[in-house]
């Protein structure tokens, strides 16, 4: 009686693959009074026959521990959660994304599959997101990027619960080799390797594997607003997900202080001309005042000469020729192109110094 489960195969109902079936009748000879031990290394297959597998596992009554030899791709990482304990190989690969298929068909049939699809995902997403208490939403997002994680990346993300001290050698290269970031390829197999189990590659931790880069794809979808420059800067780095995130806070924070140096050029440009106009008001206050000390001279010295007190006269208006008829004119005009009366005033006493001088003679005559 083994409690010792290995899953090194494509996950499905194939011959050679690991099927439902399988698991059944492998949990079936189990001891119940034992951990049930799980060994990982699969890139992957059918989704439905990993829920399958995910719920006969789940039946065992005793503690299940999950060991990620090598890599948990797709509807494998989705098994991998039926652990109460979760360990990954210090060059241990997952990749989670969202459930597929190739189908064909009318409207109808395309449609009751897009709905079967969406009914998978949300089973995958609850799984995922018990497991590692990562909300609903952000979990969809990281199935809908296909992301790939490192062992230390899984278990920040709380995909694993521990992390081997030693890598492992795969015994069988994953169906999707070719499909594969090179970064993967060479975490697994040790760089430079096409995959060969006989090649006999160095053995590499984790803490020194290049993590993979981060695709246009992935980047766009966590950062919708992103600039074209910053995307190709991101690419051309090759930067991991986790890099790019952090270029992206500090090209936010760059871009926060350029607009607040900008404000604040503004805000002391406004200042400037509060100043300004204050000081030009003050001006044309102190002319006025000083038009009306004069104005008010010239009429007492009016009024001692003729020894009356000078009284104002009403003009025609019929006498466009009259020196106040041309005063009022030319102020109204300055008024009318947006002038205040004060800057009117200023205005055509600088075009015509006598003007006003006539008009208050012709008014005190």
């Amino acid at each position: 009686m083994s409690n010792r489960i290995i899953v090194d195969a494509v996950i499905g109902k194939a011959e050679g693959e690991f099927s439902s079936a399988t698991a059944r009748q492998l949990v079936a000879q189990a001891d119940p009074n034992k951990p049930l031990e799980i060994i990982l290394n699969s890139e992957g297959g059918s989704v439905f026959e990993a829920l399958a597998c995910f719920d006969i596992f789940k039946t065992h009554p005793s503690k299940k521990i999950v060991k990620i030899e090598s890599v948990a791709f797709s509807a494998a990482s989705l098994l991998a959660m039926v652990g109460d304990e979760i360990v990954a190989a210090s060059n241990a690969y997952m990749m989670l994304h969202a459930p597929y298929m190739q189908v064909e068909g009318n409207s109808k049939s395309l449609s009751e599959n897009a709905a079967l699809l969406a009914q998978l995902q949300d089973s995958m997403l609850k799984i995922y997101s018990e497991k590692t208490g990562t909300p609903i939403e952000a979990m969809s997002e990281i199935l809908n990027q296909e992301t790939y994680f490192n062992a230390d990346q899984a278990l920040k993300a709380g995909l694993v619960t521990s992390i081997a001290s030693e890598s492992v050698i795969p015994t069988r290269s994953p169906s999707t080799l070719n499909n594969l970031p090179h970064g993967v390829v060479a975490a697994l197999f040790g760089a430079g390797s096409g995959g060969n189990k006989n090649s006999q590659p160095k053995e590499k931790p984790m803490s020194e594997s290049k993590p993979v880069a981060a695709t246009v794809r992935q980047i766009k979808a966590a950062f919708p607003k992103a600039k074209e420059t910053f995307i190709v800067r991101c690419m051309e780095k090759e930067m991991p997900m986790e890099e790019v995130t952090t270029a992206m806070g500090e090209e936010l924070q760059e871009e926060n202080e350029t607009l607040s140096a900008k404000v604040k050029a503004m805000e002391e440009e406004l200042s400037a001309m509060k100043a300004a106009k204050a000081m030009e008001d003050e001006q044309v206050q102190l002319a006025l005042a000083k038009a009306k000390a004069e104005e008010d001279e010239m009429c007492k010295a009016k009024a001692q000469q003729s020894g009356v007190k000078p009284v104002a006269k009403s003009q025609t208006p019929s006498a466009p020729a009259s020196a106040r008829a041309r005063w009022t004119g030319l102020v109204s005009a300055k008024i009318q192109s947006g002038l205040s009366r004060e800057k009117a005033i200023l205005e055509v006493e600088k075009a015509d110094p006598n003007i006003r001088l006539e008009m208050l003679n012709e008014v005190n005559s």
